[in-house]
């Protein structure tokens, strides 16, 4: 079922907290493209931190409105939720949702879901490209985390649920709590 929600943040006083009103947006509505129109710059770093799609500066350009809105619609519709994935000489549909974790194991990608495993010859980068939604987080040159299924981390590993984990490199540690901490709080 395609169910499509547009709606606007409206930030009228510069009180208003626009991590509140983004937050409540993406608990209800993980997938939401946001677009953010306001006179207060100085929301726009909280606004980038919360994957806004775009931030408009008022006084509003309508040509650049609706090209805004354009470029959201077309972002909306290329989003997909399943990947279409052959595994040996079936093809599987796979939720993008039940992926726990993606990883690549010699000439093969091994698709981690809640609903069980999958082994592709489809390229790790290939699968990776597939993955369109913002809690998918890749950690390692071989692993692509769902970050909807983090348990625990470490400086060497993620821990994710079915006792699964994943190497992280060194040098995207920070990042990762950086990227994991702002999704963290956009989903309370």
């Amino acid at each position: 079922m395609d169910r499509r929600i547009y709606g606007y943040v409206r930030i009228s006083t510069p009180k208003q907290n626009i991590d509140r009103q983004v937050r409540n947006i993406k608990k209800i509505y993980p997938d939401a493209i946001i677009i953010v129109i306001t006179s207060f710059m100085d929301y726009l770093d909280d606004a980038m931190r919360f994957n806004v799609f775009r931030y408009i500066s008022k006084p509003i350009d309508k040509d650049r409105l609706f090209r805004n809105m354009q470029d959201a619609v077309t972002a909306y519709n290329n989003r997909s939720s399943t990947l279409y994935v052959k595994c040996g000489s079936d093809y599987k549909l796979i939720n993008q949702h039940d992926i726990i974790m993606v990883e690549a194991s010699l000439k093969q990608t091994i698709i981690y879901t809640t609903n069980g495993n999958f082994r592709t010859y489809q390229s790790f980068s290939e699968i990776k490209e597939k993955l369109a939604h913002n809690y998918f987080y890749q950690c390692h040159r071989s692993f692509v985390i769902n970050l909807n299924y983090v348990v625990s981390h470490n400086s060497h590993n993620i821990y994710l649920n079915s006792n699964l984990s994943a190497d992280v490199a060194a040098r995207k540690y920070s990042d990762f709590k950086e990227h994991y901490a702002a999704y963290v709080n956009s989903h309370v």
